[in-house]
């Protein structure tokens, strides 16, 4: 089988969930011998490494640069350009697109598209004006021969969203990348809450600080560390001073070592979102054994199950009494940690990858 994979993805993110899936996912299915992979990365920025297993590849095409923001929409055109002569030297049985754009709409291939989430449809307040995606998303549909859903809840939204019939769609869960070789020393020396994600409305950072400030007051030894997102901006800044707690947030770019130790040593990792499509970060928390506190929406219990502390996320006092129990009950935290290791080996990405070779054979099969 020869299946092909596009630039986009890898063109528009250097980190991130969705680029982990697609670099995970590609890098499995290029190992088995049996297929003809092949992947056109154009001019990217991806920093997860997958152009080092470019011998894996049936064809490879792929050139590294920096992550200037005003080039992103140039190489975005000139791959865009060049990826209809590499689909011609591939001639794919399944073009698998990392992305929503519609490239290459006049060729005869199976096309898959792996839909992440609805937030473009379900918040679009959160995009700024020129984000085409929910437009492209919604014609991707259409056109694909299968769809891919990475939660039950997404399948959901899919198909009350944009009307796409459901036998259409097949659920893959993802998997988790970070491993317990983190440093055996914390990074921070004081008790912290984890928080590692965008900081936008849905995402419902800033009632998660509200709390804070107000459980700082009983447990004055505790901070928060951000991770993900970018820096603060000054309008957050200001908010957390408006709150007293200006001094007691902290954020830190980092890595997968890094990420892997903050999670290890957090009192918690706060999971406040109203809406996930899947949630990865999740399994990071379970496989580092920290405890969740989490929203009751969407994909989160889905994927969390019974290893999770819940919340009403438009209940603020909901989570204060949460938070304030898990530190306090040595007990309750134990337990999330033992049931959080059995949660975590329902998800692979050995799993992800078998699946979705599965998939694609029934496409081809149809």
């Amino acid at each position: 089988m020869k299946i092909l994979y596009d630039h986009q993805i890898f063109s528009i993110s250097n980190y991130g969930g969705a680029l982990r899936y697609f670099t995970e996912l590609i890098k499995r299915l290029a190992i088995n011998k049996e297929n003809e992979i092949s992947l056109f990365m154009g001019q990217f920025i991806s920093e997860y490494g997958i152009e080092k297993s470019s011998e894996n590849f049936k064809y490879f095409n792929g050139k590294k640069h920096k992550n200037y923001k005003k080039s992103k929409p140039v190489y975005l055109f000139v791959n865009k350009l060049f990826f209809p002569g590499f689909y011609d030297k591939v001639t794919p049985d399944i073009y698998h697109q990392t992305y929503y754009e519609n490239l290459c709409l006049n060729k005869k291939a199976k096309r898959v598209v792996t839909v992440l989430d609805m937030m473009h449809e379900l918040y679009p307040d959160s995009f700024g004006k020129l984000d085409k995606s929910a437009a492209y998303k919604k014609e991707a549909v259409k056109l694909a021969d299968g769809i891919i859903s990475i939660s039950h809840s997404t399948k959901k939204d899919i198909v009350e969203i944009l009307n796409i019939p459901e036998e259409k769609i097949k659920v893959i869960h993802l998997g988790n990348s970070l491993n317990e070789d983190s440093e055996t020393v914390p990074i921070f020396p004081f008790r912290y809450f984890l928080y590692v994600a965008k900081r936008e409305g849905y995402k419902n950072f800033k009632m998660f600080v509200k709390v804070f400030s107000k459980i700082k007051k009983n447990y004055p030894d505790i901070k928060i560390v951000c991770s993900g997102g970018g820096s603060f901006t000054a309008e957050e800044l200001d908010f957390f001073k408006s709150l007293g707690v200006q001094d007691d947030i902290k954020y830190i770019y980092a890595n997968d070592k890094t990420l892997a130790n903050l999670y290890k040593y957090a009192e918690a990792f706060i999971y406040p979102s109203k809406y996930e499509g899947f949630g990865v970060s999740l399994l990071e928390a379970m496989q580092m054994q920290c405890p969740v506190i989490a929203s009751n929406l969407s994909s989160i219990p889905e994927i969390l199950g019974d290893a999770g502390l819940y919340i009403n996320p438009d209940e603020p006092e909901d989570m204060e009494k949460k938070i304030e129990m898990l530190i306090n009950d040595k007990e309750l935290r134990q337990s999330l940690v033992q049931k959080g290791n059995i949660q975590k080996e329902k998800f692979s990405w050995d799993k992800c990858a078998g699946e979705t070779m599965e998939y694609y054979e029934e496409i081809l099969g149809k």
